[in-house]
């Protein structure tokens, strides 16, 4: 039995760059953010505007939000309808770009959805056979050799995925669940844990909690279980599992807690709409339906259509209002253009909806901070730490936010310093050597320079840190003031 949530899961992220490896670009992102923040010496104070009003006004010369975009259609009432209308979507863009790859594997992708799976694997082979090393195609492969029960090959399909583009989580979670139904869960732990360490999906750690289970590995299977309901809240089929590995562990009344709150959801649920077949169900065919509509997106904008795009975003969150890859994309492209306002309503809306989000809030404390919202964007900062306070990207950003706020470089040492404390690499070393210096206090930053040059040697930005540190070094030992 499956939730809505893990069937999306499936197919969510076919063309969308895994979690950890945007978080890593959108973490860069941040830093350029605090740092441009920082040259411009921020200060913690309210215009007297915002302070009358509760408003805020956009960076001078920030670009206003423009789109040509017409009116959207009616939605679909029916699932009839839906297919109709992702099919005429796929249709046109076919039309538009009849030797594109990308768009021969969504028609595959769309067929595979209607079912007629048959004419979806000889597109995916066609596709490989133009190009071999297109990971698209063999999860496709590996989605219907799944479907079919032909697990050895879903795996087998999977792994070739997972070679060409380790990031790619829906080839992970195939080959997690194909391995698990063969009875081999040692290696699903393989495939899933050090992924869902950088990058948590709900699904996935559902499907780690089964492969501990399996192993009778009680502790570990209850842990990935908890991850997997506080990604997803309303993850019945979680709670469940995890009820009984409580009995497992001897912890009998939170097993009972936890399994009231699975009979809890479960009688939300329209247990006929759950019984049905695939792309039966509207609520169903809706997520899918927004699925193609956010991938065709991506599409376009990589064809340079950016207006396609914008319209096809747009109307995969009306079709599906909490589809987070269409809203990932529209803040990310606002935030290009330098259209912040639509930006942080997006990055809201997203935190809204994935609250166990890493990237979120430290992207929108980042544009606040561009925005001199200052004190939103360290409210955003501080709940990061108290949340999350074993993890060290709370600590970089909010010591990158106080390095950029006039006058809070002692609060930007102590954050660097409990960065380090956390995790101890070049980069958070470096941190703490700006902000130690910022602060005034050199024999710390020369400590922590030392420290990160030892950690890796030879890179160009430490003789720029380098030069700062040795001409306040040189002042202070010179009695200079």
């Amino acid at each position: 039995m499956k939730t809505v949530q893990a069937n999306a899961s499936r197919g969510a992220d076919a063309r969308r760059p895994s979690g950890w490896m945007m978080l890593a670009g959108l973490l860069a992102l941040v830093a350029v953010v605090f740092i441009l923040a920082q040259v411009s010496g921020l200060r913690m104070v309210q215009s007297p505007r915002e302070e009358a009003t509760g408003q805020h006004g956009s960076t001078p010369g920030q670009k206003q939000a423009t789109s040509s975009i017409s009116p959207s259609p009616p939605l679909p009432t029916n699932t009839a309808e839906l297919i109709e209308e992702v099919h005429r979507e796929i249709l046109a863009i076919r039309e538009r770009y009849p030797d594109d790859i990308d768009c021969r594997e969504m028609e595959a992708r769309f067929l595979d959805w209607v079912g007629k799976s048959e004419e979806a694997v000889a597109i995916w082979k066609e596709c490989l056979e133009k190009s071999p090393q297109y990971a698209h195609a063999y999860v496709g492969l590996a989605s219907v050799a799944f479907k079919r029960g032909d697990y050895e090959q879903a795996a087998t399909w999977a792994r070739q995925a997972i070679g060409l583009d380790p990031g790619y989580y829906r080839a992970r979670d195939i080959c997690a669940e194909a391995l698990l139904n063969l009875g081999r869960p040692q290696e699903a732990v393989e495939v899933l844990a050090e992924y869902l360490a950088k990058d948590p999906r709900a699904h996935g750690l559902f499907l780690l909690g089964r492969a501990y289970t399996l192993l009778q590995d009680w502790d570990r299977a209850a842990k990935a279980y908890e991850a997997a309901v506080r990604k997803y809240p309303d993850y019945a089929e979680a709670f469940y599992a995890l009820s009984r590995v409580y009995l497992r562990q001897g912890k009998r009344a939170e097993a009972e807690k936890i399994l009231a709150r699975y009979w809890e959801l479960m009688k939300k649920r329209d247990l006929h709409v759950e019984g049905m077949p695939l792309g039966t169900d509207f609520k169903e065919a809706s997520v899918n339906a927004a699925i193609i509509s956010s991938d065709l997106g991506r599409i376009y904008l990589a064809k340079g259509n950016r207006e396609e795009a914008l319209r096809l975003w747009y109307r995969a969150i009306a079709l599906d209002p909490s589809h987070l890859p269409a809203r990932e994309m529209l803040a990310q492209l606002a935030l290009q253009e330098r259209r912040d306002g639509e930006a942080i309503v997006q990055y809201q809306k997203l935190m809204e909806l994935d609250p166990m989000s890493l990237q979120y809030p430290l992207v929108l404390a980042a544009i606040l901070t561009r925005n001199q919202r200052l004190s939103e964007a360290e409210q955003i900062l501080r709940a990061f730490c108290e949340r999350w306070p074993e993890r060290p990207e709370g600590y970089v950003a909010i010591a990158q936010f106080y390095l950029a706020v006039a006058g809070r470089a002692e609060d930007a040492r102590k954050a660097a310093e409990k960065a380090v404390e956390i995790a101890g690499t070049a980069a958070n070393y470096a941190l703490l050597a700006q902000a130690a210096h910022a602060a005034g206090n050199q024999q710390k930053a020369e400590q922590a320079f030392k420290k990160a040059v030892e950690l890796a040697p030879g890179r160009p930005e430490w003789e720029r840190l380098r030069e700062m540190i040795l001409q306040e070094t040189s002042a202070r030992q010179s009695g200079q003031p």
